[in-house]
């Protein structure tokens, strides 16, 4: 919910790997910054944990930062690629 300032939306993502039927849903928390993470947050969002940070909501900055972390990953198998998703994002079976 975006509220004046604030706001604590969570983001659904469904990924899978494009040669294999199947795919896994993970989310995270998108939100605005506490007063002591203001110094945290630079380029107008961070990761904190399961949490993107951000100045002022905007989808656009959602977009980029979610398109930043995955094109990052890179691994040989799905549970290697499934390790690097869960360090900013929760995955259905955790």
């Amino acid at each position: 919910m975006v509220s004046g300032n604030d706001f604590n939306n969570t983001v659904q993502l469904v990924i899978g790997i494009e040669e294999s039927e199947g795919e896994s849903l993970f989310d995270f928390t998108v939100r605005n910054h506490s007063v002591d993470e203001l110094l945290l947050v630079n380029d107008s969002f961070t990761w904190i944990e399961k949490d993107l940070v951000l100045e002022r909501y905007d989808i656009a900055l959602i977009k980029l930062a979610v398109d930043n972390f995955l094109t990052s990953i890179e691994s040989p198998d799905w549970m290697g690629i499934v390790t690097e998703l869960r360090k900013h994002l929760r995955w259905e079976f955790d």
